[in-house]
Order: structure tokens, then C-alpha cells, then sequence
């Protein structure tokens, strides 16, 4: 996920990711697989490597998340939470990510705003402490 498109990448591939935006991962189905991530200099072996590169096949552009898909989902990771299923609440509102096009940072607003509806300040300073640190916006 990077950008708000969703890209496949197919196993036995070397993909290469200049991640200029929010990017994340998943694999929710399927056989667990190995990545290996790697910083790499760009020099003439990778150029030539690069030059033979071809475009991912299965890219898709996610759909934008209207107020009221956020705020039905956010009413539903409240009764996670009500029952005692936070956990479940918080993960449910991260997959917001890998099924929208959001704003940078928008799952950890919501889950912070969970947490104060649930009277929980600290676990809210956290994820938005989360937010700036993953986000790179700390300093």
C-alpha cells in the first residue's frame, strides 16, 4: 500500500519502493512469505537492473473513505472496545489503510479518538506519539 494504491507483489520478484508517501504491508490471505528489505545504491549493476523492470500488474487505486464509512467503522471498533475487545477495535480501524485512500495519518487519529471516548488519555497520547514518530513528523 503506498500513495493510496494497492499493488500485488507477486513472490519470487524484486520489487523496489521509493516510499515518498505513507506505505504499508500486509498479506491477509495466503501462505506466509519472507521479505527482505534492503537501502540500495543506485550504480550501474542496478541501473541494469532497473532498465529491466516491469510495471506491477496488479495495481488498483483505493477508493476515498467517505464521513460515513469512517464513522461506521468507528461506532463499530467502539463495541470491540465495549465488550473488551480493544485490540480488536484498534486493528480493526489500522485496516482502514489497506482499504482506502486516506489522509496521512487518519487510522491513528481515529484510534486515538477511541481511546478518549473511552476515557483512556494515556493509551490516546501514545498513538498519536505513534503517529508522529511513524509518520516521521517527531523531531
Amino acid at each position: 500500500m503506498t500513495g493510496g494504491t494497492k499493488v500485488h507483489m507477486a513472490g519470487g520478484r524484486i520489487w523496489r519502493l521509493t516510499p515518498t508517501y505513507a506505505h504499508g504491508v500486509c498479506n491477509l490471505l495466503g501462505p506466509d512469505r519472507i521479505h527482505l528489505i534492503a537501502d540500495v545504491y543506485a550504480d550501474d549493476a542496478y541501473d541494469r537492473l532497473a532498465g529491466r523492470a516491469d510495471a506491477p500488474a496488479a495495481a488498483e487505486r483505493l477508493p476515498r473513505a467517505t464521513e460515513a464509512v469512517l464513522a461506521e467503522r468507528f461506532a463499530a471498533a467502539r463495541s470491540l472496545a465495549d465488550l473488551g475487545y480493544t485490540d480488536a477495535a484498534e486493528g480493526l480501524l489500522l485496516r482502514l489503510f489497506y482499504s482506502f485512500a486516506l489522509p496521512e495519518g487518519t487510522a491513528y487519529d481515529l484510534i486515538a479518538d477511541l481511546h478518549i471516548s473511552l476515557g483512556d488519555a494515556e493509551a490516546s497520547r501514545r498513538w498519536t506519539a505513534a503517529r508522529s514518530k511513524l509518520l516521521a513528523l517527531a523531531s
